[in-house]
């Protein structure tokens, strides 16, 4: 099983050299005990060859006058003499004398003694071996010695081993205490070696940890020793050099990053597997999604576009085109142009697809728009020039004869006249109105609501009182807002020109002007059918109109709604209209009280 906690270079060497170092001193420290005992044993059969001759010749005076218990005698004050145990013994194994043990109760010793059956072939013998007489261990040495008599003997003495074994142990114990003390000094060196070394290798471990999360700034202390030393300047050298590397990547990939982030279009970088590498601000807004979802993630799995996947598809096997216009969104609302270019790497291999997004609903709406409202434009301004050309056409053809009926074609033409004249001032208002610069050039002034919205309710007194419908302006007396007067007349104009163009006769149109909410509120009131809800979404469209036959029949341009509602945007507000059919309509121009 691998350790939780690695142990160090140091540790690891300083362990095995004192493995080395223990298991040395065992094999020396045996090797020294095996010759050691060997030497002890050799010194004491030489001790034990040197006193036999000495015995042997004080055993011959008695043995050459008695064979007896004479021997026996000379043989125990020998041994306390010398203190070696010396035993006579006749050829047949019978002892007849021992310097430890009465001879009468030892047994036969002619077999089963290797030192006596050596003696008796070879002239003498040595052994070590257990006595069972005294019992412990002995070493032997016999000799045979010829004698007076009839036979010769044999002569053995003996010493044990017990001294030598004490005398080993002791120097055991004193070769590993000496061994247990070195190693107890070599692990007390290597600790202290260690601790140091260690501690030099962790700051310098330390500060490549550092390195590697990004502390490209820290700098290690180099240690004392001069291979670590020169290993810490190389590693704050190294450092140095990323630190300054990464800060040219990173100014390149911000610098990168910022030109991507301010393109217009929306960028998506694929690779081969259409996985998302990289997106802009616009391509998120496009797709509706963070970059953090997006990137490292399948092009196919974060947005639900079969269109989009198709076109990917055959850009990235070479069969599809360039570019394409797609539809994306919810009810594919959102017209997005797409082109596809190859990610091209540093090796000028391919390495995905760049994909260029590029929403034109707004265009496309425009042009739309346009189209509109060229055709609505020339559809409104043909009635008016034909009813004009026809009735100048017909004057031409019949004369003045009739000067009533010239009087009347006349009044027609003009009246045409100043509904195209109106068409062509609305028109001109709306452009204006529609231009970027027109908010930067917005010029305000403060003016009393209740003075302009009486002098607004003046111009249509005539008007008003022809169908015998009632003005009534009501606004506080004291209320001033900062606007643009002529444009707010107009919008408030156009409202009061079709409450009375299109109200009930004999009723009611209300103007107010009030303070709701921090925001002025100017609302026009009248009692006339009312509109059906249907209609009310697009009241503020360019020509739309809820009954076109009686729209042109009583005059109006179609604009007049479109120009309140640009109006209103002009000065950061907005026009809305709530209507029931039956019960009337209020037109209300909301813009901020600032």
């Amino acid at each position: 099983m691998k350790s939780l906690y690695p142990k160090s270079l140091l540790w690891r060497i300083g362990i095995t050299l004192m493995g080395a170092q223990l298991i040395i001193a065992i094999i020396v420290g045996w090797y020294s005990y095996i010759q050691v005992r060997q030497f002890h044993y050799t010194q004491t059969l030489t001790e034990l060859q040197r006193v036999m001759p000495i015995i042997i010749a004080r055993l011959s005076d008695v043995a050459d006058t008695d064979m007896g218990g004479g021997i026996d005698e000379a043989v125990k004050n020998n041994g306390d003499l010398t203190g070696i145990r010396i035993t006579v013994i006749l050829p047949d194994g019978l002892v007849i004398g021992d310097s430890e043990t009465d001879p009468a109760t030892m047994e036969n010793h002619r077999y089963g003694r290797p030192e006596i059956e050596a003696a008796l072939t070879e002239g003498e013998g040595s052994a070590i071996r257990f006595s069972t007489t005294l019992d412990q261990t002995m070493m032997y040495f016999a000799q045979l010695v010829e004698t007076e008599f009839d036979r010769p003997v044999l002569v053995r003495t003996a010493l044990p081993l017990t001294r030598i074994d004490e005398g080993l142990r002791r120097v055991t114990r004193v070769g590993v205490t000496v061994g247990g003390c070195s190693l107890l000094i070599t692990f007390i060196v290597m600790f202290l070696v260690s601790v140091r070394f260690s501690g030099q290798v962790s700051r310098l471990a330390d500060g490549a940890i550092r390195y590697a999360h990004g502390e490209l700034d820290h700098r290690v202390e180099p240690p004392a020793a001069a291979e670590l030393s020169a290993l810490a300047e190389s590693l704050n050298d190294m450092a140095g050099q990323l630190d300054d590397r990464i800060k040219q990547l990173q100014a390149r990939q911000n610098e990168l990053r910022a030109i991507l982030q301010s393109m217009s279009n929306g960028v998506i970088a694929l690779d081969h597997e259409h996985r998302i590498i990289s997106v802009n601000r616009v391509a998120e807004h496009l797709l509706g999604r963070s970059a953090e979802t997006l990137h490292g993630r399948l092009l196919e799995e974060v947005i639900r576009e079969p269109e989009l996947h198709a076109f990917v598809s055959k850009a990235l096997s070479g069969e599809g085109a360039d570019s394409s216009e797609l539809r994306f969104g919810e009810e594919r609302s959102m017209a997005v142009q797409v082109t596809g270019e190859p990610l091209v790497g540093a090796d000028d291999q391919q390495q995905g697809l760049l994909i260029i997004l590029n929403e034109v609903t707004q265009l496309r709406r425009l042009e739309s728009l346009r189209s509109d409202f060229a055709a609505n434009v020339s559809h409104e301004l043909r009635t008016p020039i034909t009813n004009i050309k026809g009735y100048v056409e017909t004057l031409l053809e019949v004369g003045w004869g009739n000067q009533e009926q010239a009087d009347r074609f006349l009044n027609i033409i003009r009246a045409n006249s100043d509904r195209l004249s109106a068409i062509v001032e609305d028109v001109m208002s709306l452009a204006k109105f529609e231009q970027p610069q027109t908010v930067e050039t917005l010029e305000r002034a403060p003016v009393s609501i209740k003075d302009f919205l009486e002098s607004v309710a003046a111009q249509f007194d005539e008007a008003a009182g022809y169908r015998a419908i009632l003005l009534v302006v009501i606004a506080e007396p004291g209320l001033k807002i900062l606007l643009h007067r002529q444009m707010i007349e107009q919008a408030v104009s156009n409202l009061l020109s079709n409450a009375v163009r299109y109200t009930t006769e004999k009723t009611t149109v209300t103007i107010r002007g009030q303070l709701v909410d921090e925001n002025l509120v100017i609302s026009v009131e009248d009692e006339g059918p009312g509109i059906a809800p249907e209609h009310l979404p697009r009241l503020f469209e360019r020509f739309y109109r809820v009954d076109k036959g009686r729209s042109r029949e009583l005059g109006g341009t179609g604009l007049g709604l479109a120009i309140v509602k640009h109006v209103a945007l002009l000065h950061g507000g907005h026009a809305e209209v709530e209507s029931d059919v039956g019960r009337g309509s209020v037109f209300r121009i909301i813009l901020p009280g600032d």
